[in-house]
């Protein structure tokens, strides 16, 4: 089978284009860079309870390396930008602006699944030249590179909307009439379920399709409020409030949980069930996630005192619990990956952490390591006043 036709773009980036006086259609700028979030500056506390002193080991592997002590984060100041004359490529939303691919797109965007997409070199890529699927007015850019993954779609894809944003930017004297959202491919119900608490009703959207691409007259984009979770701006814990709130009355916090990764192959606790096993005879409720609805998720969060359980995706559902919530994370001691404990800062809660051991083989993909957490070590942290008390 022949290879499909592509086009060759040079990666630039929003803040580059929008400098650019060259960048210009029509008479007006092709990006405008236009004031949205104010800077912020973060205090993460250090480690509250937990095994911090194991957490500045020099041998453990740690994205970012930050281990047990407090930090200061500053925060930069989000601008919102209005594009013109752009093309969406794809359910990925990879955007195209003449010769150039926006930078910001390609963030988790799995290329090796576009036919033709490649890198020519490390400023050039080669994207496929799909065919026109629709033109548009005005448009709101929604997308994300990794659909698949609670957390990616949570906080890459759903916390870009803003009503507001919509409102105010989506019109324009070149673009009559509404903003239409452009979302991913909506193929698992907790994308339909979540984007419903978030998104209202009476929105126009549509959704992009793999071989497909849509030119927008003036598109809004929102860029990413996360930082890949590392540098969260302070507006995201509003994001997660109107969904909490759409969700449904939920009771005062009362329930400690433990959240169980036994449907997950990625990252196996070989132990797992004895060290479930530990935090029920402690009083801890399993909860198995993937089984739930996002409703479901979301009250369970928002009504626990207290919070046991694995990195992974499922403790996305953090951003719903309430202020003073007690979270002890486990980590194994080759993936230390601490953006959990950013977006609990941001949520105020008490956050520690546990450190386990890797066991058997080193595979080269980190998420197809084992790995074992010694009893013992959590039996410390659910005896502990600084966890128990609330």
């Amino acid at each position: 089978m022949p290879s499909p036709p592509t086009g060759l773009y040079r990666v630039a980036w929003l803040e580059e284009l929008a400098a650019d006086p060259a960048y210009v259609v029509n008479g007006r700028p092709m990006v405008e860079k236009v004031p949205h979030l104010l800077p912020a500056v973060l205090e993460q506390p250090a480690l509250a309870f937990g095994t911090p002193a194991a957490f500045d080991r020099p041998d453990i592997e740690q994205t970012p390396v930050l281990g047990s002590g407090a930090l200061r984060i500053e925060r930069p100041e989000v601008p919102a930008f209005v594009l013109r004359e752009a093309n969406v490529i794809g359910k990925y939303g990879i955007v195209t602006l003449a010769d150039r691919v926006l930078g910001e797109t390609l963030y988790h965007a799995p290329l090796h699944l576009l036919p033709g997409a490649g890198w020519e070199d490390d400023q050039h890529l080669r994207l496929p030249l799909c065919p026109l699927s629709v033109k548009l007015p005005s448009g709101y850019h929604m997308l994300a590179g990794n659909l698949g993954n609670y957390f990616h779609w949570q906080f890459d894809a759903l916390t870009r909307f803003d009503a507001d944003l919509l409102r105010e930017l989506g019109p324009g004297p070149e673009a009559e009439g509404a903003a239409v959202l452009l979302v991913p491919e909506l193929d698992e119900f907790w994308k339909w379920e979540s984007i419903s608490l978030l998104v209202p009703r009476d929105v126009p959207r549509i959704a992009l399709v793999d071989d497909g691409a849509v030119f927008v007259q003036r598109l809004v984009f929102r860029p990413n409020l996360t930082g890949g979770g590392f540098l969260p701006h302070p507006h995201l814990a509003d994001v997660f409030d109107r969904m909490r709130a759409a969700a449904g009355p939920t009771r005062a916090p009362w329930r400690r949980i433990y959240v169980s990764r036994s449907d997950s192959s990625n990252r196996m606790l070989v132990n797992e069930a004895e060290i479930a096993a530990r935090a029920a005879a402690a009083g801890f409720l399993p909860v198995l996630l993937g089984a739930m609805s996002v409703v479901d998720q979301i009250r369970t969060f928002a009504e626990a005192t207290h919070v046991v359980g694995a990195h992974g995706a499922g403790l996305t559902n953090l951003m719903f619990c309430q202020p003073g919530t007690a979270v002890c994370e486990l980590h194994m001691d080759r993936y230390v990956q601490w953006s959990f404990r950013r977006l609990a800062m941001l949520r105020g809660l008490r956050y520690g952490a546990v450190l386990g051991a890797t066991v058997g083989p080193r595979p080269d993909w980190v998420h197809a390591q084992a790995w074992r957490l010694d009893p013992a070590v959590l039996d410390a942290v659910l005896a502990d006043p600084r966890f128990i008390a609330g």
